[in-house]
């Protein structure tokens, strides 16, 4: 059995026992009963690829990844041209320079994949910071469309296996979400 159909079966099973502890009068410690379940869905996938922000953001993801993928190629280009050229030389040089020339380009190569590590990373950390972001318009939405139609819970739709398209908000989030953060200008502060 799968991490995702456990997830499956457990929604499943907490939207059944929350549902019939609505139905069957069951009660909460204080005694008053267990209020029926109402649960809507979100499709997260939907509103990132929907919403203005998100489409903004990943533009910007993109606009970063290209010039990630430029820089290194152009270090690997550097390196690539070094090598031949020094490949080129060993017989003219003494092995003593030909080695001490070899291990300059091995440190700098290391110092590339140093540098393409760091990219990566920053560049990870600026997703998770623009997600983050949009996280935190998106709370307060979901909140204001779940509270105005009476529900307990919002569910993204990859957490379960099947809903009805009645209680799917998708679209009032991703309206709601364009007119609060149209845009996003995500952190492009990179280690140097």
């Amino acid at each position: 059995m799968t991490i995702r159909s456990t997830r499956h079966i457990f929604t499943f099973l907490l939207a059944t026992v929350m549902g019939a502890a609505g139905w069957t009068g069951i009660t909460l410690a204080q005694g008053a009963p267990f209020p029926p379940a109402v649960v809507l869905t979100i499709n997260s996938n939907r509103i990132q690829a929907e919403s203005l922000v998100g489409q903004d953001v990943t533009r910007q993801v993109q606009a970063l990844q290209a010039k990630f993928q430029d820089e290194i190629k152009k270090m690997q280009t550097t390196l690539q041209q070094e090598a031949q050229l020094l490949q080129a030389q060993r017989g003219s040089l003494p092995a003593a320079e030909f080695q001490r020339r070899g291990q300059a380009l091995q440190q700098q190569s290391q110092e590339y994949k140093r540098q393409a590590q760091q990219k990566q990373a920053d560049l990870q950390r600026t997703l998770r910071l623009a997600e983050n972001e949009m996280d935190r318009s998106l709370r307060p939405i979901i909140r204001k469309i779940m509270t105005s139609k009476g529900a307990n819970f919002v569910l993204d739709q990859s957490q379960i296996a099947l809903a009805n398209d009645s209680i799917d908000i998708t679209a009032s989030v991703v309206e709601e979400l364009n007119k609060t953060l149209p845009t996003l200008t995500i952190d492009t502060g990179t280690s140097k």
